[in-house]
């Protein structure tokens, strides 16, 4: 049996029945017979932060402060990919100063905020995090930032969703007032 194409919601209107200005309005709906095969997502670009160097502040009582990028290649790392045997570098900008690399070997790899968090939070070594994740572990006490005014990229947030056909109308409400609030919690 072949698919129905897809259609679209007439103008004005979301597919959820919302006349207001619903993620789902205007959008394409999942074709016949695909709706019910998993997750078919969708996504809205919500915020965005930079990438900040953390650490436990039991590292630095045991080895002191260290005040310039260069310096962060003394302590263990801790790296974002996989392969903890390769090296890795980092990009940190800074607003009066050119850019500087620092390549290193980590100690340890994590591919995710999580594992790398908690690898700070142990005392493992020195992380690169989203801003707004390690200032809650400061917040915390769980870990001092290293560098301030020194961050590494941008990095977009995203709030995933399951593509909007049907869609509630309070769901599409939400929706919209997290992607209108999400810059004050960045």
């Amino acid at each position: 049996m072949a698919a129905r194409p897809a259609a679209i919601a007439p103008a004005g209107i979301g597919r959820c029945g919302s006349s207001g200005d619903c993620p789902c309005r205007g959008r394409r709906n999942v074709p016949e017979g695909r709706q019910s095969r998993g997750f078919v997502p969708d996504a809205r670009k919500i915020g965005r932060t930079e990438a900040s160097i953390f650490a436990a502040p039991a590292l630095f009582a045991a080895q002191g402060m260290s005040l310039l990028p260069s310096d962060l290649t003394t302590y263990p790392l801790i790296g974002e990919q996989i392969a903890p045997g390769e090296s890795q570098t980092w990009t940190l900008h800074h607003a009066a100063q050119d850019p500087v690399k620092v390549e290193f070997k980590p100690r340890m790899c994590a591919n995710s905020v999580r594992g790398i968090s908690e690898a700070i939070e142990a005392g493992i070594g020195i992380g690169r995090l989203p801003t707004v994740i390690g200032r809650r572990m400061v917040a915390e006490g769980t870990a001092i930032q290293i560098l301030p005014g020194w961050a590494g990229p941008g990095l977009d947030i995203s709030l995933i969703h399951p593509a909007s056909r049907g869609m509630l109308p309070g769901v599409c409400l939400l929706i919209d007032t997290l992607s209108r609030e999400a810059g004050a919690f960045l």
